[in-house]
């Protein structure tokens, strides 16, 4: 048996059992292995955010737990963010404004989605809303 192989059946028996290991710590974390033996992704979400003296803080302001129920994977605190000159506001789109009525977004390849060029809707369409990319079929 060559070292690849060895390593592979090794690999192989190693992970079988930890995919049954599954137990909640005494803070009341879930911890389990899925069937590759790997644990489930959580993540905190960090916001770096620049001090008066020029130095920077990094300041915990969510959370992303794949163990728990889809609709509660994410967590944001939005009162802690902090996007660009410490502004609480979500910044507009440097790329590309708003898609005026009777358009609708196509975006640039190659280029961030925010970054998209308006183009008339096609005969027999239409947008009742700006900024849309989807748009009402007229019958």
């Amino acid at each position: 048996m060559d070292m690849d192989e060895l390593i592979e059946e090794f690999a192989h028996h190693n992970l079988t059992g930890y995919q049954w290991i599954r137990f909640k710590t005494k803070e009341g974390e879930e911890v389990y292995f899925n069937e590759d033996g790997d644990p489930a992704a959580k993540y905190d979400i960090i916001n770096w955010q620049p001090k008066k003296d020029g130095s920077v803080e990094f300041v915990t302001i969510g959370l992303y737990d794949a163990s728990l129920p889809e609709d509660k994977q994410l967590h944001l605190d939005n009162l802690t963010l902090s996007w660009a000159n410490n502004s609480k506001q979500v910044p507009i789109s440097v790329c590309s404004g708003t898609c005026a009525l009777g358009t609708r977004k196509v975006l640039q390849k190659g280029k961030p989605v925010c970054c998209y060029d308006c183009i008339p809707c096609a005969e027999g369409e239409f947008s009742n809303t700006t900024g849309t990319i989807v748009l009402i079929k007229i019958m």
